[in-house]
């Protein structure tokens, strides 16, 4: 806002210096007439700026998939909505085109993620949360952060949504295990899904993923969203000439509420994975137990469990967690230099196996010499963070209920290797 200001006060100056230099009635009266031509350009000179320091990049196209076609996963945050714009569940969807296998990570509306904050104070939040504060861009931040992955789109939908998408596919076949009753209250009548094979409409399709007998059995509940994927991706390959029906998936794509994902970019990816077959799907949580983090209590992801869920290329990403545990690891800047927490955590970030999950500030900045703390006894872990760092002194202050592994208390001495 200050060079705003200083760029506006500049064109004002010039402008009332063009109009007081000239001495006539005639020539001022014509200078004040032109005025707001001279305050036009300025705001075009300023416009002009803004666009060059890329601060006006809300006004530019959706990005596009890059990842089609290489050697790489494609990676999309799938949403689940309710009607008050609240995140009921999140989906890591990834699908490998060499290997054409789709992983599907779930994560229950209590699970913990990371905020990522630039200044240095990242805190834990359940997903919800997470989506209140800064909706799907800390999303994106922290699932980057943890998996090591870029995941650029988001589609966001509500059961609404869902239940429109099913009706427009005309159903879906499921294989159902146990038959399931319930009560429609629009309708005011009972339902039924028997066993067996069956075609359900999008209404019976959000009935079948919310029953309500297991909405405290998480492993009946994920079986579920799996089964219905997987009928899903029949459904796709049963779908003859696809590419040529772009206004049914026009329908498709606009029936999504949130999306960042262009509409030629949505066909591409369509076409990409409409003949994966069932069984190259996995869907499951990679839930590695229950954690409490100051006043959060919720649900931690396992990167190693991720890794047997997501595709090949991912647990290429992550290799080194087959041979050694991942190191979790808290930062604190225990200086007065402004950002040293945040270029510690890029550096150790680098390493696969060490996962940075807090930075903040320490409570003294007199700190001399850096400090590397076990916290859960595994001095291995200690040692392995002092050859990376190659600098640190090696201390014990075991904490079994700790969230971290080790704890980093940053010194003045450390800086010139953060540089």
């Amino acid at each position: 806002m200050r060079i705003l200001k200083k760029i506006f006060n500049i064109g004002k100056k010039y402008t009332k210096k063009i109009i007081e230099s000239t001495i006539t009635k005639k020539s001022i009266d014509h200078l004040k007439k032109y005025s707001a031509l001279y305050l036009s350009i300025t705001l075009i000179i300023v416009l002009g700026f803004l666009f060059w320091q890329n601060i006006v990049n809300i006004f530019q196209g959706t990005p596009q998939i890059v990842a089609l076609d290489k050697d790489v996963s494609i990676n999309i945050l799938i949403g689940a909505l309710s009607d008050k714009d609240e995140l009921m569940s999140l989906y890591l969807f990834s699908f490998e085109p060499n290997t054409r296998k789709i992983g599907i990570l779930y994560f229950p509306k209590n699970t913990l993620l990371l905020q990522i904050s630039r200044a240095g104070q990242n805190k834990l939040f359940t997903i919800d949360e997470l989506y209140k504060k800064g909706r799907w861009k800390y999303l994106r931040d922290s699932i980057e952060n943890d998996f090591k992955i870029k995941a650029p789109y988001y589609l966001g939908l509500k059961n609404s949504d869902l239940i429109s998408i099913i009706d427009l596919l005309s159903g879906i076949e499921m294989d159902i295990d146990e038959e399931i009753k319930f009560y429609d209250r629009y309708a005011n009548q009972w339902y039924l899904i028997p066993r067996g094979n069956v075609n359900l409409c999008g209404y019976k399709i959000s009935e079948y993923l919310k029953y309500d007998k297991d909405i405290y059995d998480e492993i009946n509940l994920i079986k579920r969203k799996e089964n219905f994927v997987k009928a899903l991706f029949d459904k796709l390959n049963n779908l003859e000439y696809l590419e040529t029906q772009e206004n049914y998936l026009k329908n498709i794509y606009w029936l999504i509420t949130q999306k960042n994902i262009s509409f030629n970019d949505f066909c591409e990816l369509i076409y990409n994975v409409k003949d994966v077959k069932q069984y190259d799907i996995v869907l499951d949580s990679a839930i590695g137990g229950e954690e409490h983090f100051k006043d959060k209590f919720g649900l931690r992801i396992s990167i190693t469990k991720a890794a047997s869920i997501l595709p090949k290329s991912f647990r290429y990403k992550v290799e080194s967690l087959e041979k050694s545990e991942n190191i979790i690891v808290e930062i604190l800047n225990g200086t007065n230099i402004s950002g040293l927490a945040e270029r510690c955590r890029k550096y150790l970030q680098n390493y696969e196996d060490i996962d940075v999950q807090i930075i903040s500030a320490a409570r003294k900045k007199d700190y001399t010499n850096t400090l590397i703390i076990d916290r859960k006894g595994n001095l291995k872990s200690a040692q392995r963070i002092k050859d990376i760092l190659k600098i640190g002194e090696i201390q014990t202050d075991i904490n079994v209920s700790a969230v971290v592994d080790i704890r980093i208390i940053l010194g003045k001495d450390i800086a010139e290797i953060l540089k």
